[in-house]
């Protein structure tokens, strides 16, 4: 027997336990008074709570230390961690763990705290609690953009975290048509913006990263949205003739700073046009060589910070000269006779004569009346058609004077048989012609009428013409 009680008592409960001892004394083989030895035995503390947890980087933690009996105590500590920036901690009796942990990482840290309860002085069973604390997501996509209007983007969010999401929005946008956006989920941006303005619009996306629960960083996008240029000119076409300088064009848009580029193709028989070029469309000799009206046509494509808007066609109409006219008159011209000048006719030609005596005139066939010698010289034609002169047609006309009367005699009172004999004084180049009685001819300047009769009496006259003109003497 022992003076001695060591045994180790085990309570299973979380409540103190009374173990009641009966102890009797002996000696010398007498036993005496029986006595009672009574003692508590206290249950062992265990942390009850869950030794777990995940946290967002930054975010305060609300973990309430718990245990299996009631009126227990703690007291926990916590070593620094590789990636976590906040120092180590011990010696801390709360029974509520709220610090913020600040992980510098891009990839979650465990964080483990060792927890020791205690009751009534008797120290419990110690517990690791471990927590993960989650990155603070950022995204490391581009902040900035540029789109041509109406063209689909194709921004990829991207951060440093792998697996994140991301939850994005957009508000409407003076300038943009496009409504407002909210609650869009993906990692891409696609949409097609509409800029009904002549100015870039700057569009801001906010986005928003996530990864296992927690929200990164609220994130700033910007693009900016190019407006679609067009010609602001305010004609397409212009019309020359063949042989003349086209107007050079200067190219205007509605956007400032808008560039152009432009192609030519051209009618057959048409030459002398510049076949590409940018912005000014210069002046151009452009040649017609054909007999109708031929166009050459200039393709521009307008752009805007490599963004390309409308296309449109510039039209410069080449029309031809016209033939040059064949004219002619009623030459021979008398003097004091009317002089008439003539030309073939061409649809839709207007006329322009010029000639000796400052004639003009825009008739297609005009007249002179009562030509005189003042009118001798050349009549030039110019046919305009389309506003088009062609080249000047020519005729000389020269008005011829009327011969002097011929001087006229005879041989006189005949008998009859005798030779008849009539004289005209001699004309230089004239022509002569003799009429007279019994049908009387003749072309020779001095006829002789040979054993006249009866028949031969009476009067004899001659015309005399000099160079189609004409003058009778009785």
């Amino acid at each position: 027997m022992s003076n001695l009680i060591t045994e180790t008592l085990n309570n299973s409960t979380s409540a103190p336990i009374d173990v009641a001892y009966t102890i009797i004394p002996t000696a010398n083989n007498c036993a005496g008074a029986s006595f009672t030895y009574t003692i508590s035995v206290k249950p062992t503390a265990t942390v009850s709570g869950d030794l777990s947890a995940v946290v967002c980087n930054q975010l305060a933690q609300n973990y309430n230390i718990t245990s299996n009996v009631s009126g227990a105590t703690f007291s926990w500590s916590r070593a620094q961690v590789q990636g976590i920036s906040n120092p180590a901690v011990t010696g801390q009796t709360t029974n509520v763990i709220n610090e913020t942990l600040i992980n510098t990482t891009a990839a979650p840290v465990n964080v483990a705290y060792s927890i020791l309860p205690a009751i009534n002085n008797c120290v419990g069973t110690a517990a690791t609690y471990t927590v993960t604390v989650n990155p603070t997501i950022s995204i490391t996509s581009a902040k900035n953009g540029v789109i041509c209007n109406q063209t689909p983007q194709g921004y990829t969010i991207t951060s440093d975290v792998t697996n994140a999401t991301f939850s994005w929005s957009r508000n409407a946008v003076a300038g943009i048509s496009n409504p407002a956006v909210a609650g869009q989920t993906g990692n891409s941006i696609t949409e097609s913006l509409v800029n009904t303005t002549s100015a870039p619009i700057a569009v801001t996306y906010t986005i928003v990263p996530k990864t296992n629960g927690c929200n990164g960083t609220s994130f700033t996008y910007t693009i900016l949205v190019n407006p679609t240029p067009t010609l602001s000119n305010a004609s397409f076409s212009q019309v020359i003739c063949t042989e003349t300088s086209s107007v050079p064009v200067t190219l205007t848009s509605n956007v400032s700073g808008a560039t152009f580029s432009w192609t030519a193709t051209a009618s057959p028989g048409i030459t002398g046009f510049t076949a590409s070029g940018t912005e000014l469309i210069p002046a151009q000799n452009l040649v017609n060589t054909g007999s109708a009206a031929g166009n050459v046509s200039y393709q521009i494509k307008t752009f805007y910070n490599d963004c390309e808007g409308i296309s449109y066609t510039y039209n410069i109409t080449v029309n031809p000269k016209p033939a040059t006219p064949v004219v002619s008159s009623n030459f021979p011209v008398c003097n004091g006779t009317r002089l008439k000048l003539m030309s073939p006719t061409l649809a839709g030609a207007t006329y322009a004569w010029t000639g000796p005596n400052g004639f003009t005139s825009n008739q297609q066939n005009p007249e002179i009346e009562n030509a005189t010698a003042a009118a001798n010289g050349t009549y030039f034609l110019t046919v305009i058609v389309n506003g088009c002169p062609g080249d000047a047609g020519t005729i000389t006309v020269t008005v011829n004077p009327i011969p002097p009367a011929p001087l006229v005699t005879s041989n006189g009172n005949l008998c009859e048989g005798e030779t008849l004999r009539l004289t005209a004084s001699n004309i230089p180049d004239a022509t002569y012609q003799w009429i007279g009685p019994n049908n009387f001819t003749s072309s020779v300047q001095n006829p002789v009428i040979d054993h006249a009769s009866v028949a031969a009496s009476g009067n004899y006259a001659v015309s005399v013409t000099v160079n189609g003109c004409t003058c009778n003497q009785q």
